[in-house]
């Protein structure tokens, strides 16, 4: 087959013309293959050259994925698997983007751990299980973690710990603390601390109690019977995780005051 002509397009693209057909390939495959100064193909040189074509093609998409944001190994993987290509041309891909310096999985795991403390603000446990489901050595991952500034981590806990208080001031002491407790054991932070920073709040359980009683006791008292609304009363105040006793002498003072 005769080359007839070689047109350069944009993207570091050519359009090379044959006798017989064309074909779009980049500018990597042109000097990589002399095309320039050839004046004929055989057939096995034009699948060689589409099989090129096809490798950069792939390779110039993972680079563009690389430099969105920066990636883990095992999400470069991921991505490159979907796409038709062989295993060597793979590995190729990948030895070529770590010379570059786009897979480093320690570099990752630092900006990782930075972004979910200062924006996330998840705790270690659960920054360094997401880590784990991202494939990465549990070695580098230790190594990193070992480098957090506990302080911010700790301040990060407070703030959340204060806004959960005032945002829960319908229920008991007891509740608050222990919702608390498991919302952000969830979210990777150590038991021992949460308690630490709770025990700083002490909450009023009469005042809390009070209050939640006249709203409760307004809402059903025309609407049961005095026997059935007691049960609801209580039902709710204990749901909120207050003490049956002192539900049972608030009620008591409210009657005998009405």
């Amino acid at each position: 087959m005769k080359i007839i002509g070689i047109k350069k397009m944009s993207n570091n693209k050519y359009k090379v013309k044959l006798d017989k057909e064309e074909f779009i390939t980049f500018d990597n495959v042109i000097l990589d293959n002399n095309l320039l100064y050839k004046k004929e193909l055989k057939l096995q040189d034009l699948d060689e050259l589409k099989k090129e074509t096809n490798y950069y093609n792939i390779y110039n998409k993972v680079l563009k994925f690389c430099t969105t944001r920066i990636r883990c190994k095992s999400e470069i993987v991921k991505y490159i698997d979907k796409h038709n290509i062989g295993e060597k041309e793979k590995q190729k891909i990948l030895s070529k983007l770590e010379r570059l310096g786009f897979i480093n999985d320690r570099k990752y795991c630092t900006a990782f751990i930075n972004d979910k403390i200062h924006l996330s603000k998840y705790g270690l446990k659960k920054i360094e299980l997401l880590l784990k489901e991202k494939n990465i050595d549990n070695y580098i991952i230790k190594e990193e973690l070992d480098r957090v500034d506990f302080k911010e981590l700790n301040l990060n806990l407070e703030s959340k710990i204060y806004k959960e208080i005032n945002k829960n001031r319908k229920y008991s002491n007891y509740e608050i603390k222990n919702r608390i407790l498991n919302k952000f054991l969830k979210e990777g932070y150590d038991k021992e601390k949460i308690i630490e920073l709770i025990e700083k709040y002490e909450l009023n359980d009469q005042d809390i109690l009070k209050k939640e009683l006249n709203k409760i006791y307004d809402k059903y008292e025309k609407k049961y019977g005095r026997h059935i609304f007691q049960i609801k009363v209580k039902q709710k105040l204990i749901q909120k995780g207050f003490d049956i006793d002192e539900i049972n002498e608030l009620i008591r003072k409210k009657q005998k005051n009405d």
